[in-house]
């Protein structure tokens, strides 16, 4: 069976065209695997954060992922002396900040939440750890201090 010159020359034109796209096809797979690897594309799902108010005063905790329904909508949670609530929290997000604040809105301070993994479970946070609220999109370290 013999071919003509025109089929030859389409063999090769398509062997030449394969020969690019296969390397091209293993180049971005492994780019793929590598940004996976470093954390870039986190995979968005939460771990629980308990806040108890340990003061004798009833606050105000105004939640970025907070989906509990309250009076002062949705996202702030009264919390009386003594209460607990749970909370969603991601790592790999960057601050996420709650603001605490008195039934009359003065703010108290802030937890400015940030986690390089997932903490441990349970994880617990008293009202009485909040920090002076300061604006940041990142911050050195986790807060509050987790021992993974």
């Amino acid at each position: 069976m013999s071919r003509t010159f025109s089929e030859l020359g389409e063999t090769r034109h398509l062997k030449t065209h394969l020969g690019h796209i296969i390397p091209l096809v293993l180049i971005l797979t492994l780019v793929a695997v590598s940004l996976e690897g470093c954390g870039l594309g986190s995979e968005d799902v939460p771990f629980t954060v308990t806040i108890t108010n340990d003061t004798p005063n009833t606050i105000v905790d105004h939640s970025y992922f907070s989906t509990v329904h309250s009076s002062r909508g949705v996202g702030a949670v009264v919390l009386r002396p003594g209460r607990s609530f749970k909370e969603p929290e991601y790592a790999n997000e960057g601050v996420d900040r709650d603001r605490i604040t008195s039934l009359s809105g003065k703010t108290l301070g802030c937890f400015p939440f940030q986690f390089s993994r997932n903490a441990p479970q349970p994880f617990y946070v008293k009202v009485t750890q909040m920090v002076p609220c300061r604006p940041s999109k990142h911050l050195r370290d986790d807060w509050p201090s987790v021992k993974y």
